[in-house]
C-alpha cells in the first residue's frame, strides 16, 4: 500500500511539469526582453544652445533666441526741444518776428544695428550702436521799414530785452537770422535675463548694462543794422555745446506672440548718466572799420536722465530670417542745448566769465524698419 501511494505521488509531478498530450514534452513559455532601444538613442539631455534655436513648426511659438543674432534697422527721427529761444521781435518788445520755434527739426535720417549671442536658454549679450543724420536749420527775416533814429528797420534784440531800452547798435535792426545744427550717436552694451514665465503667449526678460551718448549742437545769431550812420553795425554770435553722457542702465522687455508669426513687443529702458557738459562762445561786433571779438568756454559734469521706449512689430518668416516695423522715443533731462546757452546779457558776452546752462530737456522719436538674421 505505502508503494502504491509514493508512485501515486511520482506520476501526479510528471504530469504537472510536463503534462505530455501525445507522449511529448511542451517548454516554458519564455518572458520577452525589453525592447531595444531605437537606433540612435535620444541623449538624455539636449544641448541648450541647439534648442534654443529648433528647425520646427513650433519655432514660430517661441521668441527668436538663436545662439547668434544681428538686427539692422533703418531710422527715421524727429528732435523736440522743451525750450525755446526768441531772436528778434519787430516795433514792440512782445512781437516776436524770429525764435527757434519756427525751426521745424524734422525726420532725419538714421541707421541702427544690434548684435548679441544667447548663453544657454535665457542668457544673452548685446552690443547695439545707432545714429541720426544732423539737423541742420536756419531761418532769417528783413524789416527796412523806417526807424525813429533816422535809419530803417526796427526788429530789436534779445540784449536789450528786445527794446526795453533800445540801444543803437544791438538793435534797430533791418536784418536777423538765427540756424541750429544739432546730432545724436548712441552706444549700448548690454545683458539680458529671460524671465522665468510659464510658457504660453508672453515672455519677458529684464537687462542691465552702460549706455552712452553724444550730443553735439550749434547755434548761430546775426542780426545786421544801418545804425549806427554811416556804416553800420554786425552782432554775431556762435555757441557750440557738447554733451558726453556715460552711465548704467537698466530695462525691460516683453514680447507677445499674437498670431501665426506675428509677435509685438515693447521694450522700455532708462539710465542716470554723468554728462561731462560744455559750451564754447564766440562773439564778434563789427563797426566798420572797427571789430570786437570775444572768445569764452565752460565745462562741468552734471548728471543726466535718459529714457527709451520703443513697440515693435515682429514677424518671423523663417527660423532664421525676420523682418521688424515699430516705434521709438528716447527723452533727454539735464542737456547743455546751444539755443539756451546764449547769453542775454551783453556784458558777459564780451568780457566773460562764461555760464553753463545744463539743464535742457529734449525728445527724439520717430518709426523705425529692419530685419534680423539668426543663426
Amino acid at each position: 500500500m505505502r508503494s502504491l501511494w509514493v508512485l501515486s505521488a511520482f506520476v501526479i509531478l510528471a504530469v504537472a511539469n510536463w503534462g505530455l498530450p501525445g507522449g511529448q514534452a511542451q517548454a516554458q513559455v519564455p518572458i520577452p526582453p525589453p525592447e531595444p532601444c531605437p537606433d540612435p538613442c535620444p541623449p538624455a539631455t539636449r544641448d541648450p544652445v541647439k534648442s534654443a534655436c529648433p528647425d520646427e513648426l513650433e519655432f514660430y511659438m517661441r521668441p527668436p533666441r538663436c545662439p547668434w543674432y544681428v538686427q539692422g534697422d533703418a531710422l527715421a527721427i524727429r528732435r523736440d526741444d522743451r525750450g525755446r529761444f526768441d531772436a528778434a521781435t519787430v516795433n514792440t518788445p512782445t512781437a516776436v518776428a524770429l525764435s527757434t520755434a519756427d525751426l521745424d527739426m524734422d525726420l532725419r535720417s538714421g541707421a541702427r544695428i544690434l548684435a548679441g549671442h544667447t548663453f544657454g536658454d535665457c542668457l544673452q549679450i548685446e552690443g547695439l550702436y545707432f545714429f541720426v543724420s544732423e539737423w541742420d536749420k536756419g531761418r532769417e527775416i528783413r524789416n527796412t521799414a523806417p526807424n525813429d533814429q533816422g535809419g530803417t528797420g526796427n526788429l530789436f534784440s534779445p540784449f536789450t530785452n528786445f527794446g526795453d531800452p533800445p540801444l543803437i547798435g544791438l538793435d534797430y535792426n533791418n536784418f536777423a537770422a538765427i540756424r541750429y545744427a544739432s546730432s545724436l550717436q548712441n552706444a549700448e552694451l548690454n545683458i539680458r535675463r529671460a524671465l522665468p514665465i510659464r510658457p504660453g503667449r508672453l515672455t519677458g526678460s529684464i537687462l542691465v548694462g552702460v549706455r552712452y551718448m553724444d550730443l553735439p549742437e550749434q547755434f548761430q545769431y546775426r542780426t545786421e543794422s544801418s545804425l549806427p550812420a554811416p556804416t553800420g553795425a554786425i552782432n554775431e554770435v556762435r555757441i557750440d555745446t557738447d554733451n558726453a553722457l556715460l552711465g548704467p542702465q537698466i530695462g525691460a522687455m516683453l514680447e507677445f506672440y499674437a498670431e501665426n508669426r506675428w509677435w509685438i513687443n515693447f521694450e522700455i529702458k532708462g539710465a542716470v548718466c554723468n554728462n561731462r557738459a560744455g559750451q564754447a562762445t564766440f562773439y564778434r561786433y563789427t563797426e566798420f572799420p572797427d571789430e570786437f571779438t570775444h572768445e569764452d568756454s565752460r565745462k562741468e559734469d552734471v548728471t543726466t536722465f535718459v529714457g527709451d521706449l520703443s513697440l515693435t512689430f515682429v514677424y518671423r518668416w523663417s527660423p532664421f530670417f525676420t523682418t521688424r516695423l515699430g516705434y521709438q522715443a528716447i527723452w533727454l533731462d539735464g542737456l547743455a542745448l546751444a539755443a539756451e546757452n546764449f547769453n542775454r546779457d551783453i556784458n558777459i558776452l564780451t568780457q566773460g566769465p562764461a555760464q553753463l546752462q545744463s539743464e535742457g530737456r529734449a525728445v527724439y522719436h520717430g518709426p523705425f524698419a529692419g530685419i534680423m538674421l539668426s543663426w
